[in-house]
């Protein structure tokens, strides 16, 4: 890092304003980038998807097993002709297979590739339901924090200034005591103190929002 070069005992250059961006990503697209995203979403879906196809191949089980036979045969000797002038014999033949007892065996396969599949998909919707909830709270409570400073910064800050320049005129005139003048001087300590804790809640939940759906915030 750069101030690392520095000799030992000088000061850092340090950038003294905070700039606060808003979130220019609107709350349904975070959602949905989130629900993209996310490892466990995408292993909850595949687990969906594996269940389905089980339960798909159980279900074929029940398929009976079948044949189908084609048999050509040219007669030459003509005693074995079926019928004068018949050369050419031709055969077909269809058969299946029911398998009635496997069936029965069949359906608890059935039954538990239907429970397995019905459990993967509770858990694909209680991982979307919770990622869309934790998006929302982190993203509402970034963009409080983020008008909070602003409103701060904007507004109380400036106001704080003024109600001291004035305090301090009035208290060099003598028309208010130092206790006034320390009042004032203290309501704009606390008004700083407060944007600054706004913005510092507003870039953590920058931080927890980007966790929580998985990829950067488009800056």
């Amino acid at each position: 890092m750069e101030f690392l070069a520095g000799t030992p005992g000088s000061p850092l250059n340090l950038e003294r304003t905070i700039e606060l961006k808003r979130l220019e990503l609107p709350l349904d697209k975070a959602v949905e980038a989130a629900t993209h995203m996310r490892q466990e979403i995408l292993e909850a879906a595949l687990t969906e998807k594996n269940s389905a196809t089980a339960l798909k191949l159980a279900e074929m089980e029940y398929l009976p097993d079948y044949t189908v036979g084609y048999e050509f045969d040219y007669i030459l000797q003509p005693g074995a002709r079926p019928l004068p002038g018949v050369t050419q014999g031709h055969t077909f033949s269809a058969g299946f297979n029911l398998p009635i007892f496997f069936w029965i065996h069949q359906r608890e396969d059935v039954k538990a590739a239907q429970h397995s599949l019905q459990a993967a998909r509770y858990g694909v919707n209680s991982v979307l339901s919770q990622t869309e909830a934790i998006v929302t709270q982190f993203y509402q409570s970034a963009q409080f924090a983020y008008k909070s400073a602003q409103q701060y910064r904007g507004s109380l800050i400036p106001l704080a200034d003024k109600d001291f320049k004035v305090a301090l005129v009035a208290y060099q005139t003598g028309k208010v005591d130092f206790l006034t003048l320390s009042s004032a001087l203290q309501s704009g300590y606390a008004a700083r103190i407060t944007y600054l804790q706004n913005a510092n809640q507003f870039l953590a939940g920058e931080v927890a929002l980007e966790q929580a759906m998985g990829t950067s915030l488009p800056r």
